[in-house]
């Protein structure tokens, strides 16, 4: 069976990844026909197999990790988010020296063999800024990889090509508590080839309410805690169960 063929034209995907590290335990071509390879930038290389059933059935996702830590010590690769025809995935791992590093790829229906990884994000993070002025300026920019907080990250796929947009977000009170920002950390595919940029890019934009926030609107922004991020049309929309939705 051919990749394209074993796609169905939508799928309920189980968010739960099942790790097969030997060939013996690891699906075939005949169980999970689409299939690719990816390497991490710390040189660790891993397979990945979707297993593809007609809803109401749930389709899987099979991973072979050789060389990463125990299933029972780490969980190294996780689905972060689909949109159309394409999944982000987070692969992450603890160094020797305690490190630890992470990787986003993204996964496209219209390229099955192949993973693509992001560039790594080297923007600073909100306590190194100041105003609401973003980039930062190039003499402050931060060289180390800052790892992303992967509950506040969504992807938005926008129609049926390669363009495509990872962003992360988080809130910054001021200094004076009375009002709340966004910082949003985002990554843009270039257009037509479905390429990343160079680096990931931030903005700063003030949270906008409804009325006038009181005291408890600023205090329960300031406690956000974001628990699923959705896209709908073109937007991305942050949730936080207890609080309400960004967007």
């Amino acid at each position: 069976m051919s990749a394209a063929a074993a796609f169905p034209s939508w799928a309920i995907l189980e968010p739960f990844v099942f790790r097969r590290d030997d060939d013996a335990s690891f699906p075939d071509e005949t169980k999970a026909p689409v299939r690719a390879s990816g390497t991490t930038s710390w040189g660790a290389p891993f397979r990945i197999a979707f297993s593809f059933a007609e809803p109401p059935r749930v389709s899987r996702l099979y991973v072979q990790l050789p060389g990463f830590p125990g299933p029972d010590k780490q969980t190294p690769l996780v689905i972060l988010a689909t949109h159309r025809h394409l999944t982000l995935l987070r692969v992450a791992t603890e160094l020797p020296n305690f490190v630890m590093v992470q990787d986003f790829f993204i996964y496209s229906a219209y390229n099955p063999s192949s993973l693509q990884r992001l560039p790594p994000c080297t923007e600073p993070s909100g306590q190194r800024r100041r105003g609401h002025l973003l980039p930062y300026p190039k003499d402050h920019e931060g060289v180390e990889r800052r790892i992303l907080a992967i509950r506040s990250m969504g992807l938005l796929c926008r129609g049926e090509g390669e363009e495509f947009a990872v962003a992360e977000l988080k809130l910054f009170t001021s200094r004076s508590r009375n009002k709340v920002h966004a910082d949003i950390f985002f990554l843009k595919s270039a257009v037509p080839a479905g390429l990343c940029g160079e680096k990931w890019s931030s903005m700063r934009v003030p949270i906008l309410h409804s009325g006038n926030p009181d005291e408890d609107d600023i205090r329960q922004l300031s406690l956000w805690n974001t628990d699923d991020v959705i896209p709908i049309d073109r937007w991305l929309c942050w949730i936080d169960y207890s609080r309400g939705v960004l967007f």
